[in-house]
């Protein structure tokens, strides 16, 4: 391709050739990874380039969506041998950041020794050249410049193309492909900085597929419908979106007669428009919409109708999600114009043709779990309770079902794109695994991980947010549900964990519930389940609303345990060096967590633990306190003075449990303010765990002293055992 003679760096100005020959020197030696740092503060704003571009576009001919030079690159893919693995001997890699091109011209691979075996494509191109082809419609370079403005490197691409553009020196980018693995069919793209080798552009180069959803409009008049008096069942779509700050048609006791005749077009918000648009294409013919279908301001009418949440999404035939729209007026259709998040196209190597996908590592987190609407608690549950949901958003259209993830980009699925799968907690995995109870359990904590991150408007609806997936999950697999934990393993998911405790919110839940605080909650799940369990939990009481599975007013759980340490919170090390505590506790780390210590009358030893809520260290500082021990495992560790296949295992012995607080409670009753994890990693096998060891002198003591009453223990009558209450 032969460029136009306009170029709008080389007209006449005052250059400073001197310092871009000295920034030139400085630039080719940098690193990669300093290169965007060392521009930060100095980066041109060249004068505007559309008309460069335009001339560029007159010149590109585009077929079947891709420019010739795409065409030819595909049609030219170079063989990597997966058994190619030459020998470093402590050489630097040429696709290492600093590297250059091989330094025999005639080698046509080499290696990256992180990666497999790889090539510089035949295609050198500049950001211009890559935006005019994109304007005539190469899905290619759209992807590929798509790649550049994503990472937010557009700017410092064009202010190095035009600074060497006035040097007269190579200025074009490079592309080169690594495979992924020796044994895999996967491969990664890397793209270099202008005049440079190789970089990275986090595209992974897969086989796909996908099923397509039909998209033709048809007009029809809205208006409200009482479902409850149809005959026949519906076939209904369902929107997920963010209220926002903006006032919206809403639902309410003055205008519900009206609705049942028609709701005015014009009183729709664009996101409403949008989904009316989307459902009418995928064929129906109606729409559920949360602040349309529910009667606002009616509190006996939200109760009834979130308690169906579950029959209401899971009924569905489709659920649409306007992901990145931060209120009702912006709209389901967002992506912008030549956008392009990759695609399929037939590669021949050696004579051999296939299709492959070319496509972000990140498509699938960009397109679901990282949008705007991903972070609101309600949404989690009508993604996964809906059969299936069509995002709509600044990344196009991604569609995900029980059975299949695709995009527009990919509608025959994107069946080889195995991190989308397993973050996925929609599609469904194996039927050998979903048959697996473990593996159901692991689902519902990372389900409830996910969850524990997400912001609710209303934060009274904790629990509610999630009881349409704790009443389809019983369904599926029984057991008893007491405020977000499961009776089968109940003593082991009591050791959850606050990752950046939160100031304490409202009562929501009793004390030993994830529920009852606020922040991203970490789970010590594990399988095989603990070697030795300390408590057993003999009965359990809640006091829902009407639905089990909805808001808590109250509840306890009585235990029977082998015996409890009293003990004594010291500030730690950074807030002993502080006279008072700083004005926002909920952001200071040093306030979320505390050093504890079993108070025996024996010499002091200190155990670390972190309270559920932060700030509260300054009113427990030197008032008792009682530490639980709920479970114990064991594991091996690599010895930190020996790293590598060599060094030393070492048995390290876990011990995880509560911390509580009985102040202003009857003798025996607790509720939970922290949580430890105190390790114990020595050489020698049959090393005791230093808490334990306190635990056996006075821990039997201490419980029976603290307890609501004395058990014995059913397998050995001589053995006291001890009953105590969590609130």
């Amino acid at each position: 391709m032969s460029l136009p003679s306009f170029e709008p760096w080389s007209t006449s100005h005052d250059v400073d050739i001197d310092a871009l020959e000295k920034w030139h020197a400085e630039y080719m030696a940098m690193k990669d990874s300093e290169v965007r740092d060392s521009l930060a503060n100095n980066l041109e704003d060249p004068r505007s380039f559309d008309a460069y571009i335009l001339q560029l576009s007159s010149a590109i001919a585009v077929s079947d969506g891709f420019c010739l030079v795409c065409r030819t690159m595909f049609d030219n893919w170079p063989f990597l041998d997966p058994g190619l693995r030459p020998d470093h001997k402590g050489r630097k890699s040429p696709l290492s950041s600093t590297a250059g091109p091989p330094t025999d011209p005639k080698a046509k691979y080499w290696i990256d020794p992180s990666w497999g075996p790889a090539a510089v494509l035949p295609n050198r191109t500049d950001t211009f050249a890559l935006e005019a082809a994109t304007r005539r419609g190469c899905r290619s370079c759209a992807f590929t410049l798509q790649c550049i403005v994503e990472a937010g490197l557009l700017k410092t691409y064009r202010t190095i193309e035009s600074r060497l553009r006035r040097l007269r020196e190579f200025s074009e980018i490079s592309l080169a492909v690594v495979r992924w693995s020796p044994n895999g069919g996967s491969y990664i793209l890397r793209l270099s900085f202008p005049g440079k080798t190789v970089n990275h552009v986090n595209s992974k180069d897969q086989l796909v597929g996908y099923n397509a959803f039909i998209k033709d409009c048809e007009g029809d008049s809205i208006r409200l419908i009482t479902t409850d008096k149809l005959n026949s069942k519906l076939r209904y779509a369902t929107l997920s979106h963010q209220w926002g700050n903006q006032k919206i048609t809403c639902l309410n006791k003055r205008n519900v007669d009206a609705f049942h005749q028609a709701i005015p077009d014009d009183s729709l918000s664009q996101t409403f428009k949008d989904a009316v648009e989307i459902a009418l294409g995928a064929k129906l013919h109606y729409l559920w919409i949360d602040s349309l279908c529910i009667i606002q301001g009616d509190n006996a009418d939200w109760e009834i109708e979130a308690s169906k949440m579950a029959s209401v999404y899971g009924g569905s035939s489709l659920n649409i999600a306007a992901s990145d729209s931060m209120n009702a007026k912006e709209g389901c259709f967002l992506k912008p114009v030549y956008f392009c998040n990759g695609f399929d196209t037939a590669i021949t190597v050696n004579g051999s043709s296939d299709v492959y996908g070319f496509m972000r590592d990140d498509t699938y987190a960009k397109s679901v779990l990282k949008t705007r609407l991903s972070n609101r608690g309600w949404v989690m549950q009508e993604k996964i309770l809906s059969p299936r949901t069509l995002h709509c958003g600044r990344m196009g259209m991604f569609w995900e079902c029980k059975t299949t993830i695709a995009s527009e980009f990919f509608p025959n699925g994107l069946k080889h794109h195995l991190k989308a799968r397993s973050e996925s907690l929609v599609y469904k995995h194996p039927v050998k695994t979903l048959l697996d109870s473990q593996a159901l359990e692991c689902r519902w904590w990372t389900l409830c991980f996910r969850y524990s991150s997400c912001d609710l408007t209303y934060p009274g609806d904790k629990l509610v947010a999630i009881s349409g997936v704790a009443r389809e999950f019983q369904q599926r697999n029984g057991g008893l549900y007491y405020a977000g934990l499961w009776r089968e393993g109940i003593e082991e998911q009591l050791c959850w964990q606050p990752l950046e405790p939160q100031t304490r919110p409202a009562y929501r839940a009793p004390s030993w519930s994830w529920a009852a605080v606020d922040g991203v909650i970490k789970f010590s799940i594990q399988y095989p389940p603990a070697e030795t369990l300390y408590i057993r939990m003999l009965s359990c009481n809640v006091a829902a609303t009407p639905d089990q599975f909805g808001a808590v007013s109250d509840g306890w759980m009585s235990l029977q345990c082998q015996g409890i340490l009293r003990g004594s919170i010291v500030s730690s090390e950074t807030a002993r060096k502080a006279s008072t505590p700083p004005d926002d506790l909920q952001a200071s780390a040093w306030a979320q967590a505390a050093e504890a210590y079993a108070d025996l009358g024996q010499p002091k030893q200190d155990f670390r633990f972190c309270l559920d809520c932060a700030g509260e260290i300054y009113a427990r500082l030197s008032t008792a306190v009682y530490f639980l021990p709920v479970l114990q495992r064991h594991g091996n560790r690599r010895h930190k003075s020996q790293k590598g296949p060599d060094g030393l295992l070492m048995q390290s012995v876990t011990v995880q449990g509560l911390v509580l607080d009985g102040k202003g409670l009857d003798k025996g009753r607790y509720r939970r303010i922290g949580y430890f994890d105190f390790e114990n990693a020595g050489f020698e096998e049959n090393e005791y765990h230093p808490f334990m060891s306190l635990l056996e002198i006075s821990g039997k003591q201490v419980a029976e002293e603290h307890c609501i009453e004395v058990a014995r223990n059913s397998e050995h009558p001589d053995e006291k055992e001890f009953v105590i209450c969590l609130v």
